[in-house]
């Protein structure tokens, strides 16, 4: 069950009746986000946490858990998100790479965005004939990677 989708109006007050309302005694409650939260939601998730069959939360920040798995991106990592969204990367943007992953901090979704808007903005030349009908499903799979 999803208490709030991206994209979606937040509306605290309904998702404190969806936390209220659903039995969660058979189900680990994984939580997006934590970081996010103020004191006072952090404070119904545990009380709803109580009731379930365990807590996982993610947050980009060390939070009031204690961390279990911590992931850390890579130049490397991004290469290869972007080889399999791209089959032929464009030396260009290749090379662009290790700066997009620096400049963003590691942050790959921010990096794969800057990298949609440099392709939207037609700076790479696609390998042989292919650029114009190449280029639609080009931004379109990573539209969907970072969007």
């Amino acid at each position: 069950m999803w208490l709030h989708r991206p994209g979606e109006v937040f509306c605290r007050n309904e998702i404190y009746r969806k936390l209220r309302d659903v039995d969660f005694a058979e189900n680990v409650l994984l939580f997006d986000g934590a970081d996010l939260l103020n004191g006072r939601d952090w404070r119904v998730l545990v009380r709803t946490a109580i009731r379930a069959a365990g807590l996982v939360v993610t947050s980009h920040q060390t939070c009031r858990l204690p961390t279990l798995i911590q992931c850390r991106t890579s130049p490397e990592l991004l290469r290869r998100i972007v080889s399999q969204l791209l089959p032929e990367v464009p030396e260009k943007a290749e090379s662009l790479l290790p700066a997009l992953h620096d400049r963003h901090a590691g942050n790959l979704r921010n990096a794969l965005r800057e990298l949609y808007d440099l392709f939207a903005e037609d700076i790479f030349t696609l390998p042989g004939n292919l650029g114009a009908r190449r280029r639609i499903p080009l931004t379109g799979a990573l539209r969907q990677f970072v969007c």
